[in-house]
């Protein structure tokens, strides 16, 4: 693939992030705020992929844009939550004032950072920056040096796929593929030329079944925070059933997870005739 195309993609997922980044302000809603950190994704996904071939290249990211993604993933994780503890049953956000209370101030604090961080950022510069990297001819050598790296990383977290880091590792990297495979597909309507796997769509299932288990390890990490100690004791006896009960329900799907993952067959790296 030839350098204007590689260039038009960069323009189109900068143009998408600049275009979100100037809405999300107004509301918050959920789905702007997911839809940028997914754009985020799929473009550091194909900066990946183009670079593949370049030893010691420039950072994808700025360290300024970096931050503006981790905002963002507060975000959207406080959102997760907070729409998770208003939908349990039994009015369990009324039980819980002073935590709730909590929670909405992080979200709070977390939307006043975004703003501020994305106020001073610009976008001409780091398109700028990313319209620099792509090389002049996409090739299927760049591309299949791009696809060894995830493989072989991938192989490595099936030796031992059984704690959160390496599973969530793993769907980093399967992620980086699909994003890759849909460009090829929907942006540029031609097949990926290279590949690894015996069903793209095990593969496809396997991603999202890892980002649910991901969403779970979320919500984990809000119920066992330091502050919990400091609710009143009719909350924080909430907060720990629920604690008991969702560290249950994951490791019922980390189990399920390993197994789907252990079915999945990786091959070698070819080109698709």
């Amino acid at each position: 693939m030839d350098r204007l195309s590689q260039e038009q993609v960069i323009e189109k997922f900068s143009g998408q992030l600049e275009k979100t980044t100037e809405r999300i302000p107004g509301h918050f809603k959920e789905k702007d705020v997911h839809d940028w950190r997914v754009d985020y994704k799929k473009l550091r996904a194909f900066l990946r992929m183009i670079t593949a071939s370049v030893p010691g290249h420039m950072p994808h990211m700025t360290k300024e844009f970096k931050k503006i993604y981790k905002s963002a993933g507060l975000i959207r994780e406080l959102q997760l939550y907070l729409e998770l503890i208003k939908s349990l049953p039994g009015n369990s956000i009324e039980k819980i004032p002073v935590y709730n209370s909590v929670l909405e101030k992080q979200l709070f604090s977390a939307k006043e950072d975004f703003i501020k961080k994305t106020d001073i950022f610009s976008f001409e510069k780091e398109l700028a920056r990313w319209l620099v990297m792509p090389p002049d001819y996409l090739t299927v050598d760049i591309i299949k040096k791009f696809l060894q790296h995830r493989v072989t990383a991938m192989r490595l977290i099936m030796l031992s796929p059984d704690n959160d880091e390496s599973l969530h590792s793993f769907r980093k990297h399967v992620k980086d593929i699909i994003y890759n495979i849909r460009v090829f597909a929907v942006g540029w309507g031609i097949p990926f030329p290279v590949t690894a796997w015996k069903s793209e769509k095990k593969l496809n299932e396997l991603a999202d079944d890892l980002g649910n288990y991901n969403d779970r390890c979320t919500i984990l990490n809000f119920v066992q925070s330091d502050y919990i100690d400091q609710l009143p004791a009719d909350e924080k006896d909430i907060i720990l059933d629920l604690n008991t009960q969702w560290l249950r329900e994951k490791k019922e799907q980390q189990e399920q997870l390993i197994v789907k993952l252990k079915d999945l067959q990786l091959l070698p790296v070819v080109k698709v005739i």
